[in-house]
């Protein structure tokens, strides 16, 4: 069985926002935004059942994968991959047709299908 795995995090009800995290969030609060939380989960879960249905074949999963390639945040930048134990850092440049990240690392690109990826930020 083929399955995706993504964490999802909404500041919806923030006023300010941690030291660590100034210039790099936000919330809905912030932005003059009052919401009802139910209703953005319900919102959120429908589309998110509907790009699923959309993967189901080969058409829609192109479509799902440009459009998040070109949502991404990380894409043409520095990031770090964990993978268990081991750690990479690379400039991610694509996604594959099967939304695989592919990582240029100093070896050489690396494509990866699993990670958890974190966009590396100057200091």
């Amino acid at each position: 069985a083929t399955a995706v795995v993504c964490g999802i995090g909404i500041n919806v009800g923030w006023t300010e926002l941690p030291r660590e995290l100034s210039g790099l969030a936000t919330s809905l609060a912030l932005q003059g935004r009052s919401v009802d939380r139910s209703l953005l989960l319900a919102s959120l879960l429908l589309a998110l059942e509907e790009n699923c249905e959309r993967v189901e074949d080969e058409a829609g999963a192109a479509g799902v994968v440009g459009a998040a390639g070109a949502l991404s945040e990380v894409l043409g930048h520095s990031v770090e991959v964990k993978l268990g134990a081991e750690v990479m850092t690379g400039v991610a440049t694509s996604l594959t047709p099967t939304g695989a990240l592919v990582l240029d690392t100093t070896e050489g690109p690396r494509v990866l299908d699993t990670g958890v990826i974190e966009r590396l930020r100057a200091v």
